[in-house]
């Protein structure tokens, strides 16, 4: 299980296909959030080290770019792209 500072942000260029969105939200439920970014799509997830690692592969293999991973603490507000 993770800890309430186990929270990462992975900044995906553009936006997410469908079928990434269907499998993020059947394989973490709402561990993960999706929401747009000006034209980039931020993804955060409340989770492990392997299910991030998970994520990102994913991410990659539907042929999305990680433009950003950041880890931030559990209350803080989400950092915006500049």
């Amino acid at each position: 299980m993770a800890s309430p500072s186990d929270r990462y942000r992975l900044i995906v260029a553009g936006r997410l296909a469908r079928a990434a969105v269907d499998t993020i939200e059947a394989r973490f439920g709402g561990a993960a959030t999706i929401h747009r970014i000006g034209e980039d799509t931020a993804v955060e997830l409340t989770a492990d080290q392997p299910s991030l690692r998970a994520l990102a592969t994913l991410l990659w293999d539907l042929g999305h770019d990680l433009l950003a991973i950041s880890r931030f603490p559990d209350g803080t507000a989400a950092l915006t792209k500049p």
